[in-house]
């Protein structure tokens, strides 16, 4: 069994098309993974190159009459391309079991994981399913217990209208969606057995497009997730079925959130905890004198908190949505912080929205924000039904009939 306290940070599948005449982004891919793991366990598997097509031929011409031995011919190919790709760095060394992993790993190493070897000695799945690198670098991912299975491949990630013959241009990329919505929707650029293997080890994944270097960073290193590009695919009740590292997501969100800085100039910074906490005072006392002194057009302190927490909110809904933090707790321990400060900076975001032509943007508009605020809302109202300050969450959604018309259009845009 694997060491379960030599932690994986991610597991990542490179696709066998960024290998396509594509050094120059290949050897800023190698870069950016060095870079990673100076602080992170990282583990990766290949996927497989198109061969010229007489050798392709040749091939299938031998194996006619036994499809189980073309498709594992298709995963010595991927064996091939990992051994290419550990010589594109003397950070990467080619591995074949679960201990050269552990040894690998403890030596400051990224192992690149042959997968033949264990597939042979595993049989882990029905070969003539016709199964690609996704879904054998999944049940791998699964199988090292990795906190994160990551495909890097040569599209942004899965698209909800995809064909091969639709233009790249029409395509409608999906941001957020479950394992059980992957089955639905069918053909896309990944293949139909992942969701299954993802289900069985209630493993989430995220797809990135391996040739923009730059949206990797961003998303990796600088944490800016909001700005990045990426599908998100999701266990339907992953909360209830994983052990997450509580400190991990309070570490995250005190940091991304409860603990933010504002600098209004460089010798007058203020906790945002403490300038909250005068601010509902204010709201509290009259909340139509607050909406006015934080309005969108003023240049004052309760604007620029109003901005700033509906950015905050914003930015910490992408992570709650995206399953990149675990959403039970989250409402857990902070649904009633999340409701009074929407109270905060609602009326900026309305404003904000009628004013500005750049709001028909959807992160723009803070849609994410206010979902958290509605999510927050319900929880309360089916967890904490006699909570004392209930009568001031009621104001958010006005009656019952507003409150069901907004779940509803959070359900149709989040498909929770």
């Amino acid at each position: 069994m694997f060491d379960s306290t030599l932690k994986i940070d991610y597991y990542f599948k490179i696709g066998g098309s960024l290998m396509r005449n594509n050094d120059k982004r290949i050897f800023e891919l190698v870069t950016f993974l060095e870079t990673l793991s100076n602080n992170s366990n990282i583990v990766i598997s290949t996927g497989s190159l198109n061969l010229p097509s007489i050798t392709k031929n040749a091939l299938n011409h031998i194996v006619t009459e036994n499809s189980e031995a073309k498709e594992f011919n298709k995963i010595l190919l991927r064996d091939c391309v990992g051994n290419y790709f550990s010589e594109l760095s003397p950070k990467f060394q080619s591995v074949d079991d679960i201990q050269q992993v552990k040894l690998a790993l403890k030596a400051k190493k990224i192992p690149i994981l042959r997968q033949s070897k264990l597939i042979s000695m595993l049989a882990p799945f029905d070969i003539v399913d016709s199964l690609t690198g996704d879904s054998t670098a999944a049940y791998f991912a699964g199988l090292l217990a990795a906190k994160k299975f990551i495909i890097l491949t040569d599209v942004d990630g899965i698209y909800k209208n995809w064909k091969k013959e639709t233009p790249y241009n029409e395509l409608e990329l999906v941001r957020f969606i479950t394992t059980e919505e992957v089955i639905e929707l069918g053909s896309s650029c990944i293949d139909s057995q992942l969701a299954v293997v993802l289900n069985k080890f209630n493993l989430d994944s995220w797809i990135f497009n391996g040739q923009n270097i730059e949206n990797l960073y961003k998303f990796f290193i600088e944490e800016k997730y909001l700005e990045s590009k990426f599908t998100s695919i999701s266990i339907q009740d992953v909360a209830k079925q994983r052990n997450y590292n509580l400190n991990s997501v309070l570490e995250l969100i005190e940091k991304q959130y409860l603990e933010y800085t504002i600098v209004f100039n460089e010798k007058n910074k203020k906790n945002i905890r403490f300038l909250k906490k005068e601010a509902l005072d204010s709201y509290y006392n009259n909340f139509v004198n607050w909406n006015d002194l934080s309005s969108f057009e003023k240049n004052n302190w309760e604007n620029k908190l109003s901005f700033t927490l509906s950015n905050l909110m914003e930015r910490i809904g992408v992570l709650v949505f995206s399953n990149i933090i675990n959403s039970d707790i989250f409402y857990g321990i902070l649904c009633d912080q999340i409701l009074e400060d929407w109270l905060i900076c609602s009326s900026w975001v309305f404003e904000y929205r009628t004013k500005t032509i750049d709001a028909e943007n959807l992160l723009l508009k803070r849609r994410y924000a206010e979902w958290l605020a509605l999510h927050s809302y319900i929880y309360i109202k089916a967890k904490i039904p006699n909570l004392s300050t209930l009568k001031y969450y009621e104001s958010l959604y006005g009656n019952e009939s507003q409150l069901l018309t907004k779940y509803y259009e959070l359900t149709e845009a989040c498909k929770i």
